[in-house]
């Protein structure tokens, strides 16, 4: 089972399964281990909806609930992401047409209400928390029409896993890294590799071993916390995004989202106004990392990387020379580079 495939998980103590229909108000509470404690609920086709929220999170984080179209959970929270310091002002909640009703940023042990007027249009509409990190695995359906299945509950707490789920690798958070900018990307790989990758400059930082982060601060604050390694680093980038349409020239980069290829993160940027897709891979059993490029562009591209490391990258449509791939026009519509870390590059 993949940790983005869970319906329910719980932990300790069950959390409620209870199904509420149509009912004049549905209380709602954030709790601990980033969930709803209300998974589901029915209610007809143009029906009068109120919701009364309760973040009742113990460990004092901030939470919103946007209602959106069926099949828009991650596009919002990709949106919310994407919206930098704007987000603030908005309380994460992104301006896109797939939200439907929405319940801003709510602080710890606070409540809010909602009402609104469900869709016409019958169909499961996710409601889910775009606070930075959250929307993986915070969310909830609200059946619009349409029959509602039961939940299967599953109880597991392991000792070393700060969730109330277990985590099967690949899986990423989005958390304040260290090293790197803030609400950086972890990507914990099959084997024991992972990476930090920068959300603000669209390149990766770094590459660790082990067992992950240790996020029990960042849980346990109020979301503003930077993590800590579990492991050993094994490289480090050098300071400007890799790819790029000159050699000696840094791009100008812009964040647009990510989507999940069997569990595997694709991120998707623009490199000077070129749409770029980026999927992240273990490569041999987490003996290095594969970077697969997808660019809307038919243009010839670099990736640069330190003259030191050139030794550690490989690709498919090339050699690295003193730490430059060039690749040719019209080769760069989809390429691979994959980087075997070496115990000599270590930190």
């Amino acid at each position: 089972m993949r940790l983005f495939n869970l319906i329910l998980i719980i932990a300790g103590t069950l959390l409620s399964t209870s199904v509420t229909h149509a009912a004049d108000t549905i209380t709602i509470k954030a709790v601990s281990g980033l969930q709803y404690d209300v998974k589901q609920f029915a209610v007809e086709p143009g029906a009068k909806v109120s919701i009364n929220f309760v973040n009742d999170d113990a460990t004092d984080m901030p939470h919103n609930m946007v209602f959106v179209k069926p099949g828009k959970r991650m596009d919002a929270v990709n949106a919310a992401m994407a919206m930098g310091a704007e987000a603030i002002a908005t309380g994460f909640v992104p301006k896109t047409d797939d939200v439907i009703a929405a319940i801003p940023e709510v602080k710890p042990h606070a409540k809010a209400k909602l009402t609104f007027t469900a869709p016409k249009e019958k169909g499961i509409y996710p409601y889910v928390c775009t606070y930075p990190g959250h929307g993986l695995i915070m969310f909830g359906d609200m059946y619009v029409g349409v029959p509602m299945p039961k939940l299967k509950a599953v109880v597991e707490k392991p000792e070393t896993n700060p969730h109330a789920y277990p985590l099967v690798r690949p899986y990423l958070y989005r958390l304040f890294m260290p090293n790197s900018n803030p609400a950086s990307i972890a990507l914990m790989l099959p084997g024991d590799i992972n990476v930090c990758w920068d959300a603000s400059a669209c390149r990766p930082r770094y590459i660790w071993r082990g067992a992950g982060v240790d996020s029990s601060k960042h849980w346990k604050s109020n979301g503003s916390g930077r993590v800590a390694l579990v492991g050993d680093t094994v490289w480090t980038a050098g300071d400007q995004t890799p790819l790029r349409l000159s050699s000696s020239t840094a791009a100008t980069v812009s964040f647009k989202g990510y989507a999940l290829k069997q569990g595997f993160p694709e991120f998707r940027y623009e490199i000077d106004g070129i749409a770029v897709k980026e999927l992240i891979r273990e490569h041999e059993q987490g003996k290095g990392v594969s970077f697969s490029f997808q660019i809307d562009s038919d243009k010839a591209f670099f990736y640069v990387v330190d003259a030191a490391q050139n030794d550690l990258f490989t690709s498919n449509v090339g050699v690295f020379t003193k730490g430059v791939l060039a690749i040719p026009a019209g080769s760069a519509r989809s390429f691979t580079v994959t980087l075997i870390p070496a115990a000599k590059d270590a930190k």
